[in-house]
């Protein structure tokens, strides 16, 4: 038992010297799994409307989009926030147009994001413990919620990797740099993402509630970049005349504006309900022993804000709930390492934390498991996606496809539509030349997966199946196109 007991300080001990080294090896692992060990990703339906404005521009196209419900090819794409397509342009350019590329950067977003966190954690002590804070890191990495936001393809990771610079930051000694770094990041945050804006403008009132002399001047920054940040796209988006394009775009996901939208919004993250739970749970017990009360209401009044705020302004999805997740894990284990400091059981109980993190239905790595043994019984699906759009695509072609072949449409340089943007039944916002659109349309491909819808009967003209088809990861892909005028 002795012998056992010095072989767990020991192991601890490496784990406190070598703990950076230990994250970066955690991280690449993760990475290991994600592009090599997992297999085929599917590419979720929010992926070409986001990535569309990229591509266009890099294909001579202009920052336009062919993929979003609210403007049409000819103006400047204004559907959401732009940096993300900014920084994808040179990107792409560097590594191709795939999707395995976009979620190459949003990797790197989330990574160097992550190491950041881990650094503010670290310097300021919030979580006592390498074993903790690595054991908290990599809880969250396997969770589903981690899952979505590196698969997703969506503009979520770079606002993750915005709010760990904004923590380090925070850890910061020196004033001017600590207080300059947090207003250029609070500036940034309305160019990248929205509802981020929004999370940390909640973060800021609470740390001004309940820490008013302690962050004062940080909340303060805040708001001043927050504001710069604002009206610069404001004005952006006025400059080039698509302001009206912009709120047409993120009105319907607006609460306040289209009630009935928001209660369609899902929070599916799996450990978040036990999560939730367990912060329930000790929060009461600490608050019954009248432990901390001010950090403990903090943590209270948090939990309950943000999916409030969110829900009762506009949505609270999957993609978001790492504003609520992280928060949690990093919270439970602040608190379990500073009542377990100096345990001989501390390590072995972060083991079965981790252990029973990577169980868990509809994680990480068990989707990544079975994905994998998908792949094995069905094959990749990658090189019959190619030998299929050779096969049916042709040079000028106005495509409407399933997401799963709009990025072998763009390598082709074709005109691409996806998802439900330019059919007359989609209703969040009038679509621009709407009935020229669906009149060019020349080859139609339908599949029965999440976000594709058979809507031939929409598309003007008469058409016909070709009988091409195509099976990947289980959904048959079926080939439609436009009969030629009679004579």
């Amino acid at each position: 038992m002795k012998n056992i007991q010095t072989g767990l300080d020991n192991t601890a001990l490496w784990i406190k010297k070598n703990e950076g080294i230990l994250l970066l090896v955690l991280i690449a692992c993760h990475g290991l799994l994600l592009f090599f060990i997992h297999g085929y990703l599917r590419i979720d339906n929010d992926n070409p409307p986001y990535t569309d404005p990229a591509i266009n521009y890099l294909l001579g196209r202009g920052f336009s989009s062919t993929c979003w419900y609210t403007q049409g090819e000819h103006a400047f794409w204004a559907g959401n926030v732009p940096l993300h397509q900014f920084l994808l342009i040179p990107w792409l350019k560097i590594f191709g147009l795939s999707f395995p590329a976009v979620i190459g950067i949003n990797f790197v977003y989330v990574a160097a994001g992550m190491v950041l966190l881990w650094a503010a954690l670290e310097r300021s002590g919030f979580i006592q413990g390498a074993e903790w804070r690595l054991g908290a890191i990599t809880f969250f990495l396997y969770t589903d919620c981690a899952y979505c936001l590196l698969t997703s393809g969506r503009y979520d990771q770079l606002s993750f990797l915005l709010v760990g610079i904004g923590a380090f930051l925070f850890t910061i000694p020196d004033a001017v740099l600590r207080l300059t770094g947090l207003v250029v990041v609070a500036a940034i945050l309305p160019w990248a993402h929205l509802a981020t804006a929004l999370f940390s403008g909640i973060l800021g009132v609470l740390l001004l509630l309940f820490y008013t002399k302690t962050f004062r001047k940080e909340v303060l920054c805040l708001s001043l970049g927050g504001v710069i940040g604002g009206l610069s796209l404001c004005a952006f988006y006025h400059h080039l005349g698509v302001w009206n394009e912009f709120l047409a775009s993120i009105a319907p996901h607006m609460g306040s504006i289209n009630k009935p939208h928001w209660t369609r919004g899902g929070l599916d993250a799996v450990d978040l309900p036990f999560l939730g739970c367990a912060t329930v749970f000790l929060l009461m017990y600490r608050l019954c022993k009248r432990d901390e009360c001010r950090f403990l209401w903090f943590v209270t009044v948090f939990v309950i804000a943000v999916p409030a705020i969110f829900l009762a302004t506009g949505v609270f999805t999957t993609n978001y709930a790492w504003y609520l997740l992280l928060p949690l894990i990093f919270f439970l284990a602040a608190q379990l390492a500073k009542k377990m400091a100096g345990s001989k059981v501390s390590l072995p109980v972060v083991v079965v934390i981790v252990i029973l993190g990577l169980m868990v239905p509809g994680g990480f790595l068990r989707k990544t498991i079975k994905n994998r043994l998908l792949v094995q019984r069905a094959g990749d699906p990658t090189q019959r996606v190619k030998e299929f759009a050779d096969r049916v695509f042709r040079p000028g072609d106005v495509v409407w496809v399933s997401q799963i072949l709009y990025y072998e449409a763009k390598k082709r340089n074709l005109k691409v539509f996806s998802g439900a943007v330019v059919f007359p039944n989609v209703k969040l916002a009038p679509y621009p030349g709407e009935e020229k659109d669906l009149e060019a349309v020349t080859i139609y491909i339908w599949g029965d997966v999440i976000g594709d819808s058979n809507r031939l009967n929409e598309l003007p003209g008469q058409w016909a199946c070709t009988g091409e088809k195509m099976s990947a990861m289980g959904v048959d892909f079926f080939v439609y196109r436009r009969a030629p005028p009679p004579q």
